[in-house]
């Protein structure tokens, strides 16, 4: 037999799809490259991308190692993968159903982080090509605790830590995103805290609770590094 096999629920493997395509994106990965280090034809590949097949355990291993470059996106994963194929204990109908609920609420939750995470990445892309642009260098914070920032910038006379932020904008998150601002400027690390997030949406600046700023990369690029524009 090949190394895909049929689907087991249609929109858990939509979702396996959209993370291994949203990996592919992220290490310029063309379906021709990953069909050829997984051994199985181009077509194979577009079903998995599609939703409609799921790779068998012999090729999804491989597909970690050739997508996946950290612990964190191998867990995610995984995780969506072996999330497909779950089924309840029992056999009533209403067991089924809690069982297919809470494999649901599983794979959306996995699917969230690993989206957050791919946009975390290509923010740190970016911002690092507008320093490259600016000429502007930085450096990994020293760590504060348990916790450290993304990155500290040296600006003029202001050190400035940076932290991604690519979550939702709920308020209990920015809250939270608002205390690690603050505790970020009292430790003495930098001068000033600020989270960047991906272009997207309407707002582009937001201050959050004790005075901390969230800002888009183009507002943090016109504020920070063209000041006098």
């Amino acid at each position: 037999m090949g190394l895909i096999h049929h689907r087991m629920q249609s929109m858990p493997n939509a979702k396996l799809g959209q993370m291994v395509r949203d990996l592919m994106e992220l290490r310029s990965i063309s379906g021709g490259d990953l069909a050829t280090a997984l051994g199985v034809s181009q077509t194979a590949i577009s079903k998995i991308l599609n939703g409609r097949n799921r790779p068998r355990q012999q090729a999804f291993v491989k597909l970690c190692e050739v997508l996946c470059t950290t612990d964190q996106e191998r867990s995610l994963l995984v995780a969506a993968y072996t999330g497909l194929d779950g089924h309840s204990p029992g056999s009533g109908a209403t067991n089924a159903h809690r069982m297919e609920q809470r494999n649901a609420d599983e794979n959306d939750a996995t699917m969230d982080s690993l989206s957050q995470h791919v946009a975390g990445v290509r923010l740190e892309k970016a911002l690092m090509e507008k320093l490259r642009a600016h000429e502007v260098t930085c450096e990994r914070a020293p760590i504060l605790g348990d916790y450290r920032a993304d990155v500290v910038l040296q600006l003029g006379s202001q050190k400035i830590a940076l932290e991604y932020y690519a979550a939702g904008l709920q308020s209990f998150q920015l809250r939270r995103l608002g205390d690690l601002l603050r505790m970020l400027e009292q430790s003495r690390l930098c001068d000033k805290a600020v989270a960047i997030m991906p272009n997207e949406g309407e707002i582009q600046h937001m201050t959050l609770r004790g005075g901390a700023e969230l800002m888009t990369l183009d507002y943090f690029e016109k504020n920070y590094l063209n000041p006098a524009q």
